[in-house]
């Protein structure tokens, strides 16, 4: 059988098999260790960080609870709409934009910038954590939190091993 890979079907791996693990290995460590790959991940996984983050405060609608707020009028403050735009999606995806299409050290430094206030949003925001969040809040902020600082880290070290005017 061509298609079982040799540790399922039970036979020892030929010399082509080992061959083609290393280089996927290798490539797995090339990638990881490439910035240019790791910055804009990181960027994605903020996105879809937040996103988890927004889909588990609607949880209890599954559970025949409620999601609405003391006091709620039913519109949107304009500010909440605004703010939860700005840091969901739009902050991100310039970050990523400049990750992926910047070239220059000036682009790094715009979104090391970002990636600071990305990171002073997420901390400030784990205050949410002692206000009553559910808890699966204490899996999701805190590790939105590490990604964050975890990309200021990667922009800073790039952008430090760029010659200045590049």
């Amino acid at each position: 059988n061509a298609n079982v890979p040799p540790a399922a079907s039970g036979k020892f791996s030929t010399g082509e098999d080992i061959c083609r693990e290393k280089q996927v290995v290798k490539l797995n460590i090339l990638l990881m260790n490439n910035s240019n790959f790791r910055i804009p991940l990181l960027w994605i996984m903020l996105m879809v960080g937040l996103t988890i983050h927004t889909s588990m405060d609607l949880l209890p609608l599954f559970c025949g609870g409620s999601v609405v707020m003391e006091n709620a009028t039913g519109e949107v403050p304009a500010w909440m709409a605004i703010l939860m735009s700005t840091f969901t999606y739009t902050v991100p995806f310039i970050g990523l934009l400049f990750s992926i299409y910047g070239k220059k050290r000036c682009d790094v430094i715009v979104g090391l910038a970002i990636a600071c206030l990305m990171a002073l949003f997420h901390i400030l925001h784990m205050a949410e954590l002692f206000m009553g969040a559910g808890m699966a809040q204490f899996f999701i902020m805190p590790l939105n939190a590490v990604i964050a600082v975890l990309l200021v880290i990667d922009l800073w070290n790039k952008q430090k091993s760029m010659k200045k005017g590049e």
